[in-house]
């Protein structure tokens, strides 16, 4: 995906595509490994390692070495400008915001890293579409509801919204129907204390939720 003249063109054909996007954020590296891998064998193909967890950098690099081409890999919860070279040289295909920053915006175009920002409201959507953004996560999703999304689409027709925050399989399908282009699934994954069979079982109720009739744009 790094080598496409049009990178964040090539991450929403995939997030069209995959429609997932596993959020880890757990307490140690190698808890964020075993979490990893554990979605990567469901057969989700999009992983995103929040730098809120201890040697992000490092798990991000080892899942690139490990795996290649086959996932996409995102570093998530950026909310500084080096953290965008960190995330960029281990080998991230996208970073991830919880907020609004134009400042990281423009530093994501300097290191060459496509740069999804966090939004919540219609001001924020706007500054979003005035800053040539194409993609956002709309976050905390679950302090609003699908049909928000449904009505802020069709104001931002150019604008695709990534729900994350409060998503998991019983509510991901009625996302997708609202039109938003992936789900960003996190605690709905990976909760504290989980094994690899817990999180596999949950992938796999996640996978078929988005594969339903009910999870495609009405």
């Amino acid at each position: 995906m790094g080598d496409s003249a049009d990178p964040i063109g090539a991450l929403l054909d995939r997030l069209r595509s995959d429609r997932i996007v596993a959020v880890v954020r757990t307490e140690t590296s190698s808890d964020a490994m075993r979490a990893a891998l554990a979605i990567i064998a469901s057969g989700i193909r999009i992983v995103e390692i929040t730098f809120t967890t201890p040697g992000a950098a490092a798990v991000i690099e080892r899942l690139r070495q490990d795996h290649g081409p086959e996932i996409i890999i995102g570093a998530g919860t950026v909310t500084q400008p080096e953290q965008l070279g960190e995330a960029r040289a281990a080998g991230a295909d996208f970073a991830v915001s919880p907020g609004w920053s134009s400042k990281l915006v423009h530093a994501a175009r300097d290191v060459g890293v496509p740069f999804v920002p966090g939004v919540l409201t219609p001001t924020e959507m706007q500054r979003a579409v005035m800053t040539s953004v194409r993609l956002v996560k709309l976050f905390p999703a679950d302090l609003v509801a699908p049909n928000y999304l449904r009505a802020i689409a069709t104001v931002f027709p150019a604008l695709e919204l990534m729900p994350t925050g409060g998503v998991d399989a019983s509510n991901a399908a009625a996302w997708l129907s609202a039109g938003a282009i992936a789900v960003g699934v996190g605690g709905g994954l990976v909760a504290v204390g989980d094994g690899p069979d817990v999180i596999r079982g949950r992938a796999a109720a996640l996978l078929t939720a988005v594969r339903s009739p009910e999870g495609r744009p009405a």
